[in-house]
């Protein structure tokens, strides 16, 4: 060391990293413990006798062939073909 001012500078550098580290380790983030993973069931699935029923329309559709009818089962409009002005 040349003269005091190097003294000083060197001190105070040494306290600035102290404190850096001191910060970084006090504030450092928990880390989450990850759960257990669950056990996934290996067996031979069951597999149900059901009936296949077929249609000609689609569910709510306007009741059978056509275009849809009237709009029978539709939703987000109102019955009946009424328009709602915005």
């Amino acid at each position: 060391m040349k003269n005091q001012n190097d003294m000083i500078i060197m001190i105070v550098a040494v306290v600035v990293c102290l404190a850096g580290a001191a910060v970084l380790y006090f504030t450092s983030p928990d880390v989450p413990s990850i759960a257990a993973p669950q056990a996934v069931d290996v067996s031979e699935p069951v597999i149900q006798s059901g009936n296949v029923v077929t249609g000609s329309s689609l569910p709510g559709g306007g009741g059978g062939g056509g275009f849809g009818g009237s709009g029978g089962g539709r939703t987000g409009r109102p019955s009946g073909g009424a328009r709602v002005s915005m």
